[in-house]
């Protein structure tokens, strides 16, 4: 099948009846998404009919805490921005100058007007114009018959869960609570809610976002990619679970010396059936999950660009983590493992980027472990199914 360059593509040039049907094949016989599925070509369809049709995470609540805190970011080239509301709400809007579509936001900033940079079109927290500056001359902002009124940042629908701020940017998806009922059941019991929130870190992996989250929900490369994680431990066994929306490994949590809890710090509260599993998991396309007795971990995996993506990542802890010299220094130090963890992988995301489109030349085709990478067959079949469904808005397919 040859490579295919236009942004009017559909799934078909992509990936053909006969490569679908192995991708939904027994786990012991399917094969993945050929390499063309990580190329720009297959990027620029999914901006158009995959983020924009579904849920999408696009960022933490603890990035913008108090009121007028504004955080711009991006969902596959779709510039928005959060916004701290008075009421402690947070509202999404396209981060574009309904003047000429100038970024408004361009960095982090807390403000009670978000002002343009460009000619100064000011906009209240709540996305009303405030002030088309100088619209009618040096010393008048108004103009006869130009209204005013009609051009608010344009809002996006969103929602929250736990701290992660999620938009649907099509607005014609389920609603939010139905997305996230499969979530809420496999994580019923566990005590989110108390969680206070700790380091942040952020990186960028060299390679399509499918390819860093493939690599994220499964645990079969740790003891290769990550040794450190295995110091006095052994190899743990692997559940694999799947909703309609998300892809998950569950399993017994390492506790090598490197993350081992100290005393005197509450883990995080789970069921008695949950109790001594850890989760790690995606909530389709862009959220990551990585659930522990110690913590939480809230990942957003935003891509920027057909082989670049970056890495948001928050950890959550029992409000016992907090308050010592000695517990501080614990949080840090739980920080500073995550981001080695994904500074090790970034040289296998390199190579497998690198490779995609050299294994469909060759003729290759890529297999799953029937136990332990259920959960990355599972994602690509939702990338899959999402794609199938069409262009956004038309939801008869």
């Amino acid at each position: 099948m040859p490579m295919m360059q236009h942004a009017d593509t559909t799934l078909d040039d992509w990936v053909d009846a006969e490569q679908r049907a192995a991708l939904r094949a027994p786990i012991e016989e399917a094969r993945g998404l050929p390499g063309r599925a990580y190329s720009a070509g297959f990027y620029e369809l999914e901006q158009r009919a995959l983020f924009p049709r579904t849920w999408a995470v696009i960022g933490m609540g603890a990035d913008l805490p108090e009121p007028g805190d504004a955080f711009p970011v991006d969902l596959a080239g779709s510039p928005l921005v959060m916004v701290r509301q008075k009421d402690g709400a947070i509202r999404v809007f396209h981060n574009q100058c309904r003047h000429r579509g100038m970024a408004v936001v361009t960095a982090p900033k807390r403000t009670q007007t978000m002002v343009c940079p460009w000619h100064g079109w000011a906009y209240e927290l709540n996305g009303d114009l405030r002030v088309a500056t100088r619209l009618g001359g040096e010393s008048t902002h108004q103009c006869p018959g130009f209204d005013q009124a009609s051009l608010g940042l344009r809002e996006v629908r969103s929602a929250r869960w736990h701290d992660w701020v999620l938009v649907n940017l099509d607005g014609a998806a389920a609603s939010i609570e139905e997305h996230l009922r499969p979530l809420n059941e496999l994580l019923d019991g566990i005590g989110l809610d108390e969680l206070l929130p700790g380091p942040r870190w952020s990186g960028e992996y060299p390679g399509n976002w499918k390819i860093a989250i493939e690599g994220g929900v499964e645990d079969y490369h740790l003891p290769m990619a990550h040794p450190q994680l295995f110091e006095g431990v052994s190899a743990r066994p692997i559940t694999i679970a799947t909703g309609p929306n998300f892809a998950a490994s569950i399993g017994e949590p390492l506790r090598s010396g490197a993350i081992r809890r100290p005393a005197g710090i509450e883990g995080v509260r789970m069921n008695e059936a949950q109790r001594g599993r850890s989760f790690v998991l995606n909530l389709f396309p862009t959220g990551m999950i990585l659930l522990h007795e110690n913590s939480l971990m809230l990942g957003v995996f935003t891509p920027n660009g057909p082989a670049r993506t970056r890495l948001e990542t928050r950890l959550y802890f029992h409000p016992t983590a907090f308050g010592t010299e000695d517990r501080d220094a614990w949080r840090v130090q739980r920080g500073v493992t995550l981001a080695r963890v994904v500074e090790q992988d970034h040289d296998f995301v390199l190579s497998l980027q690198n490779n995609a489109t050299a294994r469909d030349r060759a003729g290759l085709e890529t297999r799953f472990s029937p136990y332990w990478e259920g959960a990355v067959l599972h994602f690509q079949r939702m990338v899959l199914d999402t794609l199938e469904r069409g262009e956004p808005g038309d939801r008869n397919k």
